[in-house]
C-alpha cells in the first residue's frame, strides 16, 4: 500500500501546513505555502516550496498526483522529490513556455534535464506519475512516458512535496494539485521492469482471438517482493488513444501462490492485431498494487531473415547509397519493428534492440519499410523482422554451432518465435563451387536449427528462399555455378513446400548489391512470396515457359508460356530481348545472336525470338533471365510480366519465371500431342528417314534402309501388342502405333519406304529394319524394360519368334510352316493360347494380356481384313478394302480416337499440325512400368 496518501480534503482556505495527510503526516513550508480550495491545493505565492514530513525508506520511490488546469497562465509548478532544502531538489511537472519537464535545482541554480512540448487544455485534469530512480528518472502523463533522464546529481532520498514559480494561481485560475500518493519502490509487492518499447510477440495462432487474427502469450519478467497468495492478473490498455482506455480487462495470468524472488508471468490469449497495448499487472486483486505498463507492446507476426550482404541491405542502408524512405515515397507503418543483428560494414549492429525502421536509424533500408508496411496491411497485425546478416558468407558459415549461427540463435531466443523464415544466400556458394547437394543439405541443417530455436511455433513456419537476385557479369561464379546454386534453392523450396524467389528486375548499385530503389522492388517479390503463408491468394510465381519450337529453315523460336492463376496475358515492358539468350544445344557459350531489328515479339501467351540467322537443322537451348543479367540501372524497365496485379499499389504483374535449366527449341516437323494423331513428314519427296520429334519426354526416330517393306513387326505400347500386316509387300501407309495415349501415324511422299529405324520412348527402344526388300526377319523390339524378339524362318513370316514382356517370357512356335497351332504362353500370370481349326489360320482364339482380352479373327485364310483387338479397354480396328491397304480405319486408344487415312496407295504425306515439342510435362507412366523419364530440356 502507499506510504504517503493525501486527498487534500479540508475546508477552503486551509493552509497546507495546517493540514495533515490522510496517512497522518504533517506538511512543512520551506518557502511560501499552499492553500486548500475545493479539496485541491494551489500555491498562494509565486515562489513556493513545501514538503511532507513522510520519510522515504530509500532514495527510489514512486510519486503520483493529479494536475488540474483551471485556466492557462504564466505559471510553472512541479512535484518535488529528493528535497534537501528550499533551493535543492528534483522537479517533475510543468515548465511555463516549455512543456512537461524533468529538472533539478542545486543551490538555487536550475537545470532542465528533459522536456516534452505540450498544449494544456483548460478544465482538464492530467494524471502524473513519477519514477524516482538512481538510474533513469521518468515522468508519465496519463500513463504515457513523456520525459526521462539519467541525470542523478541529487542522490539522497530527501523529502517529497511541491514547487511553484513564475506565477501565482487563484481559486479559479492557474494550476492546482490533488490526490498525492507516494510508494517506496522496494515496498511494492510486484516489481515489473518495463518491457521494451515497440516489442512484438509472435502469435501462436493466425486465427481466433478477440480480433480474429490469432493470439499469443506475453511473458513478463517480474520481481516478487512480498509473497503472492492467490493470483496475478493482467489487463491491456490502448496505448494510442487518449486516456488509454482498457481493451481487455483483468485476466488471470498466474493462478496460485508465488514466493519472493524472480519470476516470469505468462499472460495468455493476448489478441493479435494492429495497434499497441500497455500491459498492466495486479497481484492478489489488490488495486493498490497495480503495476502500470508504460511501453508499447503487441502480439503479431514475426519474420526471420538471414543471409549475406544482400540480406544486410534488406535491413539497413549503406551510408554511401542515395535515396531514403522519404525521398523515394516509402511510407513507414507505425505498426512495425525490427530486432536484429548485422555484421556488414556500414550497417553494423551487434547489440540488438527493438526499433522502428527509420531514415537515419539502424534500419533505414527501403526494403524493411516497404516489406513490413505491406505485410501489416496484408496480415492485419503488427509485423516485425528479426534475424542476422553478414557479408561474404556462404551457407556453410550459418551451419549449427558456427559463430554466426550462435549469434543468430541469441537473436531468435530473445525474440521468442517467428512464423516465416527467409534466406537471401547463394553468391558466395556459387563462387566457391558449392554443389547442389551440399547447398540443399546446408539449408536442411540451417532450417532444422531455426526450428529448434523457435520457441512459439517450432517447425511450423513458412520458408522463402532467394538464391541470388539480379546479378551482372561482374559477379563471382561461372554461369554453370550460379545455375547450380539457383537450381538448388529452387529445388529445396519445392521439396520442402517453400517459396522460391529469384527477382531479375532489381536495380543494382554494383554487380550484385541492390540499392534503395532496388530494395523496393525486392520487397515486392518477398511480400508476394509470403502471401500463401498468410492463407491469401496470389504468390510471386510468374508466367512459365513450357516449351519451344522452331520450323526447319526458320529463324523464329516460338516459346509457349503458361500463365499463372489470375493472369490473362503477358506484358512487355521496355525492350526485354536482352533478357533471353540462345546457346547451341547443351552449351553455355557461343550464344547465337538475335535479329537486330525485331529480336522479340511478345504475344498473349507466346514469346517469339528471332535469330539473326538460321542455325540449321539443330536443336538450340533457350534461357530466360539467365546469368548474367544485362548491366545498367534499369532492371525493372526491360522485362516481361503478366497482367495480374492485386490492387495493392504494386503496378506490375509477376515477372516471367527464370529458366535455370534450358528449354530446348526443337525442329517442329510433327505435331499435336496428348491424345491426338502425330504425323511425320520429310523434307524431300523420297523419304530416306523420318525426322525425330519429342513427344511427352520421349523421342521417336524413324529411318529406312531399303525401298520396300513387306510387313510391320509388332509394337508393344502400354503393355499391349499391336500387329499389323498387309498382303502386298508394297505398303503405302504405316500402321498406327499407340504410345502413351497417343497414336503416331507415319507416311511418306513416295510409296517406297525402306524401313523404320529405332524409336526411343520412355527408356524403351523400338526397332524396325529389314535386310532385303522382302523382310525375312524383324529385329528385336524392347519395350517396358522387357525385350520383345520377333523373327521368321522365311521371307513370308510363318512363325513368330520368342517374345519377352514385363519380365515374363512369351514364347511362340509352330510344328510346320503352315501354322496349325500356337503353343500356350504364360506371361504376368496370364495364359495366352492360340489355336487354329486348319493349317491355314482361320481364327485366333482369345488372348489375355494384362487383364485385357485380345480377339483375332479373319474371314478367310488369306487375311485381307485387319485384325481387331481389345487392348486396355480400347478397341483397335484395322480393315482394308483390298490386299493393297489404302487406308486404316479409326483406332481408339485409351478413349482417344486416332484416324489414319490416305488418298491413294501412294500416300503423299501424313497429317500435320503445330505442336510445341519440348517442355511438356516431365515423366509419364508406361503401363506396367513405374518410372519417370526426366526431360533435359524441361523448363
Amino acid at each position: 500500500m502507499a506510504a504517503l496518501n493525501d486527498t487534500f480534503t479540508a475546508a477552503d482556505g486551509t493552509l497546507l501546513t495546517a493540514h495533515a495527510a490522510d496517512s497522518g503526516e504533517a506538511w512543512t513550508a520551506l518557502t511560501g505555502n499552499f492553500v486548500v480550495r475545493s479539496n485541491r491545493i494551489r500555491a498562494n505565492a509565486t515562489t513556493v516550496v513545501v514538503q511532507s514530513e513522510w520519510t522515504p525508506a530509500g532514495a527510489e520511490y514512486d510519486v503520483e498526483a493529479d494536475f488540474h488546469v483551471h485556466t492557462t497562465i504564466s505559471q510553472s509548478t512541479f512535484i518535488a522529490a529528493r528535497i534537501q532544502s528550499s533551493n535543492t531538489y528534483v522537479v517533475f511537472g510543468w515548465l511555463n513556455g516549455t512543456g512537461w519537464t524533468i529538472g533539478h535545482t542545486v543551490s538555487g541554480s536550475f537545470t532542465n534535464n528533459n522536456s516534452s512540448a505540450f498544449t494544456l487544455v483548460a478544465g482538464t485534469t492530467y494524471h502524473l506519475r513519477v519514477e524516482v530512480r538512481n538510474g533513469t528518472k521518468r515522468l508519465y502523463v496519463d500513463d504515457v512516458l513523456t520525459c526521462s533522464t539519467t541525470a542523478n546529481t541529487i542522490t539522497d532520498a530527501g523529502k517529497v512535496g511541491f514547487r511553484n514559480s513564475g506565477g501565482a494561481p487563484t481559486d479559479s485560475t492557474g494550476y492546482h494539485w490533488d490526490n498525492l500518493t507516494v510508494t517506496d519502490y522496494a515496498s511494492a509487492t510486484l516489481i515489473m521492469p518495463q518491457l521494451p518499447d515497440l516489442r512484438i510477440f509472435q502469435r501462436s495462432t493466425k486465427t481466433g482471438g478477440a480480433n480474429g487474427k490469432g493470439a499469443g502469450t506475453v511473458p513478463v519478467p517480474v520481481t516478487v517482493n512480498a509473497p503472492i497468495t492467490s493470483s496475478v492478473k493482467y489487463r491491456l490498455r490502448d496505448a494510442e488513444t487518449g486516456g488509454n482506455p482498457v481493451v481487455q480487462d483483468w485476466t488471470v495470468a498466474h493462478s496460485g501462490a508465488l514466493s519472493v524472488g524472480a519470476a516470469t508471468i505468462s499472460c495468455p490469449d493476448v489478441p493479435a492485431g494492429t495497434g499497441w497495448y500497455y500491459l498492466d499487472l495486479m497481484p492478489d486483486d489488490d488495486t493498490g498494487q497495480i503495476v502500470l505498463g508504460t511501453t508499447r507492446i503487441m502480439v503479431g507476426r514475426i519474420i526471420s531473415l538471414q543471409g549475406q550482404s544482400q540480406a544486410a541491405r534488406q535491413f539497413g542502408k549503406m551510408p554511401a547509397y542515395t535515396g531514403t524512405n522519404a525521398s523515394l515515397g516509402v511510407t513507414i507503418s507505425p505498426y512495425c519493428s525490427i530486432y536484429a543483428r548485422c555484421g556488414e560494414t556500414g550497417i553494423s549492429v551487434t547489440s540488438p534492440a527493438w526499433e522502428a525502421p527509420a531514415d537515419g536509424g539502424n534500419w533505414g533500408s527501403t526494403f524493411a519499410s516497404e516489406f513490413l508496411r505491406r505485410q501489416v496491411a496484408a496480415s492485419g497485425v503488427n509485423c516485425a523482422m528479426t534475424g542476422h546478416s553478414q557479408g561474404s558468407t556462404a551457407t556453410g558459415d550459418w551451419l549449427p554451432d558456427t559463430t554466426l549461427n550462435n549469434q543468430l540463435r541469441g537473436v531468435w531466443d530473445a525474440v521468442g518465435g517467428f512464423e516465416t523464415w527467409m534466406i537471401h544466400q547463394g553468391g558466395n556458394d556459387a563462387g566457391d563451387g558449392v554443389s547442389q547437394a551440399t547447398f540443399e543439405s546446408n539449408l536442411d541443417a540451417i532450417v532444422a536449427d531455426a526450428a529448434a530455436h523457435n520457441a512459439v511455433l517450432g517447425s511450423a513456419f513458412d520458408t522463402i528462399v532467394c538464391a541470388m537476385a539480379t546479378r551482372t557479369s561482374g559477379a563471382a561464379g561461372t554461369i554453370a555455378q550460379i545455375h547450380e546454386i539457383r537450381r538448388a534453392g529452387r529445388n529445396w523450396a519445392t521439396v520442402n513446400g517453400g517459396q522460391y524467389v529469384e527477382p531479375h528486375d532489381v536495380t543494382l548499385e554494383d554487380a550484385v548489391h541492390q540499392g534503395q530503389p532496388g530494395n523496393i522492388t525486392l520487397a515486392h517479390h518477398f511480400h508476394r512470396a509470403a502471401l500463401p503463408g498468410l492463407g491469401l491468394s496470389g504468390s510471386n510465381e510468374g508466367p512459365a515457359i513450357t516449351g519451344a519450337r522452331r520450323a526447319p529453315g526458320s529463324t523464329d523460336i516460338v516459346l509457349s508460356v503458361a500463365l499463372p492463376s489470375g493472369a490473362s496475358a503477358l506484358v512487355a515492358v521496355g525492350s526485354p530481348a536482352p533478357r533471353f539468350v540462345v546457346y547451341p544445344e547443351g552449351g553455355l557459350s557461343g550464344a547465337l545472336s538475335l535479329d537486330g531489328s525485331t529480336p522479340i515479339t511478345v504475344g498473349t501467351d507466346t514469346i517469339t525470338l528471332k535469330l539473326a540467322s538460321d542455325p540449321g537443322n539443330v536443336v538450340v537451348d533457350v534461357y530466360a533471365l539467365g546469368h548474367p543479367d544485362p548491366s545498367g540501372t534499369t532492371a525493372d524497365q526491360n522485362m516481361i510480366y503478366d497482367d495480374h496485379v492485386d490492387g495493392d499499389g504494386i503496378t506490375n504483374g509477376r515477372q516471367i519465371a527464370p529458366t535455370i535449366d534450358a528449354v530446348a527449341a526443337v525442329l517442329a516437323y510433327s505435331v499435336s500431342p496428348d491424345s491426338t494423331s502425330h504425323g511425320h513428314s520429310a523434307t524431300s519427296p523420297t523419304i530416306s528417314a523420318h525426322q525425330s520429334t519429342a513427344v511427352n519426354s520421349a523421342t521417336h526416330g524413324h529411318a529406312a534402309e531399303t525401298p520396300s517393306i513387306a510387313a510391320h513387326s509388332p509394337v508393344s505400347a502400354d503393355g499391349a501388342n499391336h500387329d499389323h500386316a498387309s498382303t502386298s509387300p508394297a505398303i503405302t501407309a504405316h500402321s498406327p502405333v499407340a504410345v502413351n495415349d497417343a497414336a503416331h501415324s507415319h507416311s511418306a511422299d513416295a510409296p517406297a519406304v525402306a524401313g523404320n529405324s529405332p524409336v526411343s520412348a520412355d527408356d524403351a527402344a523400338h526397332g524396325h529394319a529389314s535386310t532385303a526388300p522382302a523382310i525375312a526377319a524383324h529385329t528385336p523390339v524392347s519395350v517396358d524394360e522387357a525385350g520383345h524378339a520377333h523373327s521368321a524362318d522365311q521371307p513370308s513370316i510363318i512363325v513368330g519368334g520368342s517374345l519377352a514382356v514385363d519380365s515374363a517370357s512369351h514364347g511362340h512356335a509352330a510344328a510346320s510352316p503352315g501354322v496349325t497351332a500356337h503353343t500356350g504362353i504364360a506371361a504376368a500370370d496370364a495364359s495366352h493360347g492360340h489355336v487354329a481349326d486348319t493349317p491355314s489360320i482361320v481364327a485366333h482364339s482369345p488372348v489375355a494380356v494384362d487383364s485385357a482380352a485380345h480377339d483375332h479373327s479373319a474371314a478367310q485364310p488369306s487375311i485381307d481384313v485387319g485384325i481387331s483387338a481389345s487392348v486396355d479397354d480400347a478397341a483397335h480396328d484395322h480393315a482394308a478394302g483390298a490386299p493393297a491397304v489404302t487406308a486404316h480405319s479409326p483406332v481408339t486408344v485409351d478413349n482417344v480416337i486416332h484416324l489414319h487415312s490416305a488418298a491413294s496407295p501412294a500416300i503423299s504425306g501424313g497429317d500435320h499440325d503445330t505442336y510445341p515439342l519440348a517442355g511438356r510435362a516431365q515423366g509419364f507412366p508406361l503401363a506396367g512400368v513405374q518410372q519417370s523419364y526426366p526431360l533435359r530440356s524441361a523448363a
